[in-house]
């Protein structure tokens, strides 16, 4: 067990590196725009909660919409710095995903390059090992994409985290320790996931010769047209289509029953969570009965214990997830950092 976690820690720190390490400047301007992103959230639920107690209070004094002094009002005013503060989230969020999706295509261009490099420059006796072809046909289909998820996800850990305790510690500032339940209602769901996607990935794995034959069938025979005369004699290609049809038929429909039991726990996990979120939302109105604080500040915590909710959810999911992410990306460095090259 302690190898398996020390294995992921490598790896993850491999993908750490290979990011920092390449696309510096795009990476850190993410990283402080994730801040910024984060800050104008928060302040964005305590500005609205005010702006809420202050519209209330227009509502009970204003007979009619008077503009000029509408303007002049609290609620006015935070009603603006709402704006500017959706303004700033959705510019950090539209320009976090161009630069998440720059840094995506460079890295296929990168790691392809470094492929590419390292098969030239090995030797045959290396190529013909079975390990290695195993590497070469797995690294394309689920290693790449997997190492840019890899680092989307440690990202997002980040980021969720950020936000998680930032409304955890205003929100204990009222409720005392009993926050801290919220992070546990996400446990079921978070679990069920986990332990189906590891379902799914053992499966992958144990079909890896059916995907190297059908990609083998689609890519390297069927598509290439310099096989297009030899293969139209003797139904050739009917042979190579009943061919692909019966093994990716097979491995679709065992993979498409561990998804279907996927969604099912999915979903009773998700509902459980919630069911124990709104249970906690009535000892929130308690709390406001005996403390008497105002509805904007009441739709503020209200707010922030989604906030922990969900952050909570997003923190322990995503680690799930890299935990299978970092398992596929495992093979790109094994390839790379291998002896033989």
């Amino acid at each position: 067990m302690n190898s398996i976690i020390q294995e992921k820690v490598v790896t993850l720190w491999q993908v750490i590196k290979f990011f920092y390490t390449r696309y510096t400047k795009d990476v850190v301007i993410r990283d402080l725009l994730f801040v910024m992103v984060t800050i104008s959230e928060m302040l964005g639920i305590t500005v609205a909660g005010k702006f809420l107690d202050a519209t209330i209070i227009v509502i009970q004094n204003f007979d009619k919409l008077d503009i000029q002094r509408y303007l002049a009002s609290d609620s006015f005013f935070y009603l603006c710095i709402s704006l500017l503060l959706l303004i700033l989230v959705n510019i950090g969020n539209r320009v976090r995903i161009n630069l998440k999706n720059n840094i995506a295509d460079r890295v296929w261009r990168d790691t392809n390059v470094e492929m590419i490099s390292k098969i030239s420059s090995s030797n045959l006796q290396d190529i013909e090992k079975p390990k290695l072809q195993n590497l070469i046909e797995y690294i394309p289909n689920y290693s790449i994409n997997n190492l840019i998820s890899s680092y989307d996800s440690f990202s997002t850990i980040i980021y969720q985290l950020a936000r998680g305790i930032t409304a955890y510690v205003i929100l204990s500032s009222h409720l005392g320790w009993s926050v801290l339940l919220l992070t546990l209602f996400v446990l079921p769901e978070v679990l069920l996931t986990m332990f189906n996607r590891k379902i799914i990935q053992l499966y992958d794995d144990r079909n890896m010769p059916i995907l190297k034959l059908t990609n083998y069938i689609y890519y390297t025979i069927s598509m290439d047209i310099r096989n297009f005369n030899e293969l139209r004699v003797n139904n050739t290609y009917d042979f190579l289509r009943n061919k692909f049809e019966k093994n990716k038929d097979g491995y679709l429909k065992g993979l498409f029953h561990r998804r279907k039991h996927f969604t099912i726990d999915e979903v009773f996990g998700s509902v459980v969570g919630q069911l124990f979120k709104y249970i906690y939302v009535i000892y929130l109105v308690g709390y406001a009965i005996v403390k008497k604080i105002s509805i904007g500040t009441f739709s503020a915590l209200f707010n922030y214990v989604d906030v922990v909710h969900s952050s909570a959810f997003q923190v322990f999911n995503t680690f799930a997830l890299l935990d299978n992410y970092l398992a596929y990306t495992s093979k790109y460095f094994e390839f790379v950092n291998h002896e033989g090259f």
